[in-house]
């Protein structure tokens, strides 16, 4: 799960860069326009052009679609990169130094796993050209081993460098996520996550289950606070435990867990609430010496079609209020 200010801080990345990438294609495109092969000044305002539609563009699309976008352009600049500044330049000039751009730009737009496969597959095919340029139609007898360490030697110190920063870059991401959407006690997602979950499923009919612990001051008062959390968490493994049929369970507040079931009708739905509620009633929590019985009240709220997270909420509250005033211990839907 991403929340959405990393995807917007992840789309705010892949603009920025193409916004210089851009800039720097254009650039390039008005010096070698003068003096400079057709192919390449060609090929450099094309690949600008098509920046400017992305610009343009990019904000319209899906998160899966700026993900898949932001391949396809690192193969493209690793492929104008490679192919332009080693087979056309050479080594004779200094141009071979744009070659450490592919693993910065790579990591920063695509992220670890595709960055190192486009950077390992560059540094493949930059070996090739090179022996083939140097050994083959430069020197004819003699491999130009320094130049080719001159040139290979900063990328890989920049390979690790970008390696070192997007692992750490995504370790912290990973730890800021389960702070931000981790019920510290439960370990279930939390209210913040319920929301980016729910926005980012379209899979209906949609059921929702929103589920209250009868009676759980009572619990506090009478047996302590560490048992009150202990009977938090032994429901919350007990819900967990659904989450092998697709579904997402979340601790809403307090002693209140909500269960989004996507592609589960008012039947399927309501089953597995009575199914849950027979479990929690017939099985007594064991507490040091002491004996715990629990229930809980649900509501249950489906939505055949898309539907506001916050009209979904609102139904499953309002038959969970009326589960409560009726008697508590049953669903209402």
């Amino acid at each position: 799960m991403k929340i959405k200010g990393y995807e917007n801080q992840k789309l705010k990345i892949i603009k920025n860069m193409v916004r210089v990438v851009t800039a720097i294609f254009f650039c390039y495109f008005l010096m070698n326009l003068q003096e400079g092969i057709p192919i390449i000044y060609l090929s450099e305002f094309c690949l600008f052009l098509l920046g400017v539609i992305i610009l343009f563009k990019l904000e319209r699309w899906s998160m899966n679609a700026v993900e898949i976008f932001s391949r396809v352009f690192s193969a493209v600049l690793c492929i104008y990169l490679l192919f332009f500044v080693l087979t056309v330049d050479g080594l004779e000039k200094t141009s071979h130094i744009w070659l450490v751009a592919i693993p910065i730009t790579t990591y920063l737009i695509t992220g670890i796993k595709w960055g190192k496969r486009l950077t390992v597959i560059s540094l493949v095919i930059a070996i090739v050209l090179l022996l083939v340029r140097e050994y083959w139609f430069v020197t004819s007898s003699m491999l130009n081993v320094e130049s080719i360490f001159d040139v290979l030697l900063p990328y890989i110190w920049v390979w690790a460098l970008a390696q070192v920063y997007e692992t750490s870059n995504a370790n912290n991401q990973k730890t800021l996520l389960d702070i931000a959407t981790k019920d510290s006690l439960t370990n279930l997602n939390n209210r913040r996550a319920f929301y980016d979950v729910f926005d980012s499923h379209k899979q209906y009919p949609m059921g929702l289950m929103a589920i209250d612990l009868d009676f759980f001051k009572t619990i506090n008062d009478t047996y302590g606070h560490d048992a009150g959390d202990y009977v938090l968490k032994y429901v919350a493994d007990k819900l967990r435990k659904q989450e092998q049929n697709k579904v997402q369970v979340f601790r809403i507040g307090g002693e209140e867990f909500a269960i989004l079931l996507p592609k589960f009708d008012l039947d399927k739905t309501v089953n597995v609430a009575h199914e849950l509620l027979t479990d929690l009633r017939n099985e007594p929590i064991k507490y040091n010496d002491k004996t715990i019985n629990i229930t809980a009240s649900i509501g249950v709220a489906v939505s055949e079609e898309v539907c506001d997270v916050d009209t979904l909420m609102k139904q499953a509250d309002d038959h969970l209020y009326k589960a409560k005033e009726t008697g508590r211990n049953r669903v209402v839907y």
